[in-house]
């Protein structure tokens, strides 16, 4: 039997640089917007669900909201989270396990009404994670190559957030209608790592086994705004968000080491890496919200649409045959990803005047066309308690709970792991009443 030796090496890789540069900007052109929760979702939070408003919070809402704001208010949040999932390699039997922890700020804030002669006018500002990219899966068990097969052990790893800093303000232009604007300003950081080694256990292959370790440290920056109206009666509260399309300058370092031992004895090692500029464009975002409070039971919906079909990636960047590469990415997110729209609802019950419960469920597509029916959603679920004491602070523990299925794709490899995993975060947080 002749022995193959499939594996690229870093003096092909330099020649197909660009190739595989050009799937990897891709993924990357979605990437900071998408999470395991989805973009923007760490904002559903149960201890400041989308019928409330008494702190600057409210901001990652609808800057509206801060209209309802009657006192200087100030709050901060903290969050523990445990993830756990199952890989599986193609069609493998074998799972994999893997978890990990995390301990977390998750936003703090401050708001002061400004006494005018009629109505409100309020000032805020935020600072929460806006994404959180926190990540692990772990696959093994035998590849097709050819008409042979080898067997790999991949173990992907994320981490980073995305920092959010929000300077909003709203009026009350007519008795309980507030008209709210907010500034916000992007900083993040993500770490991507993919470990990865091939053993050649058929003797199939000129190789013994093959290590590959890679490297991509993007670093985000950028800014939006938000226009939001909002109504709040005694029984009723109905918001409308609009967020124009969010600016991000992107600066995505990476490097790649490899080791390959050949039957023969002998062994090849070799790094390459590469440093990138590019520009992207996140479309508008239009969300609303409607609260029915009744005998101290408050109901509420909420709907958010993400047009992820328009996002738009902009570079000075060229293929191997000096043709640029902007075109083919953005036909390929034109074609691969669709408009979604997140609906939640939320429930408050009073236990007593100063205490009550809260659930809460959002349902988040996904933004990708052609999946299977068991990979097409993410279910997040929460559980809350809020006590208010002596009318100067608010208290908040919650439990929030995000469970899904996806398909991880290693494009060197040309393999799929199918991840199954579940994410449980705590939060405390508290809402003091100046």
């Amino acid at each position: 039997m002749t022995k193959l030796n499939p594996r690229f090496l870093l003096p092909v890789l330099l020649l197909i640089g660009f190739s595989l540069l050009t799937a990897q900007s891709y993924q990357d052109a979605l990437r900071p917007f998408w999470t395991l929760r989805g973009f923007g979702a760490s904002s559903f939070s149960l201890a400041n669900s989308s019928e409330m408003g008494r702190d600057a919070s409210t901001l990652s809402l609808n800057p509206a909201n801060l209209g309802s704001v009657q006192f200087p208010s100030a709050y901060m949040a903290f969050q523990y989270g445990l993830f756990d999932q199952e890989g599986q390699l193609e069609s493998n039997a074998q799972l994999s396990q893997a978890s990990d922890s995390y301990f977390r700020y998750d936003g703090f804030g401050f708001a002061y009404p400004i006494p005018v002669y009629q109505g409100t006018f309020v000032l805020g500002f935020s600072y929460t994670p806006t994404a959180q990219y926190n990540n692990v899966v772990e696959s093994e068990g035998y590849a097709d190559y050819d008409t042979t097969q080898y067997y790999l052990s991949n173990k992907f790893e994320e981490s980073g957030t995305m920092h959010t800093l929000r300077l909003g303000t709203s009026i009350e232009i007519r008795k309980n209608l507030f008209f709210g604007f907010s500034l916000n300003f992007y900083r993040g950081e993500r770490r991507f790592s993919s470990y990865a080694v091939d053993t050649d256990t058929m003797d199939a292959f000129t190789y013994s086994t093959y290590y590959r370790d890679e490297t991509i440290l993007p670093e985000y920056g950028g800014l939006n705004a938000d226009f939001g109206l909002a109504y709040h009666s005694q029984n009723l509260r109905f918001g409308l968000r609009l967020s124009t399309p969010v600016y991000l300058s992107v600066r995505e370092v990476s490097q790649v080491e490899e080791t390959e031992y050949y039957d023969d004895g002998s062994s090849y090692e070799g790094e390459e890496g590469f440093d990138l500029e590019y520009n992207l464009k996140y479309p508008m975002e239009i969300a609303s919200n409607i609260a029915l409070h009744l005998n101290g039971v408050t109901l509420a919906f909420d709907f958010t649409v993400h047009d992820w079909s328009g996002i738009d990636f902009d570079s000075n960047l060229s293929d191997d045959d000096n043709v640029p590469i902007d075109g083919p990415i953005n036909h390929d997110l034109g074609l691969k990803l669709r408009t979604t729209t997140d609906i939640g609802i939320g429930l408050t019950l009073p236990i007593r005047k100063s205490l009550s419960t809260k659930f809460g469920y959002r349902l988040v597509p996904r933004p990708y066309y052609d999946l299977p029916d068991d990979e097409q959603y993410i279910h997040l679920m929460g559980v809350g308690i809020e006590s208010k004491i002596m009318d100067a602070l608010i208290l908040g523990l919650n439990y929030q709970t995000a469970m899904g299925n996806r398909q991880v794709f290693n494009s060197y490899f040309g393999t799929t792991s199918h991840q199954d995993f579940q994410e449980d975060q705590f939060t405390i947080s508290a809402a003091i009443l100046l």
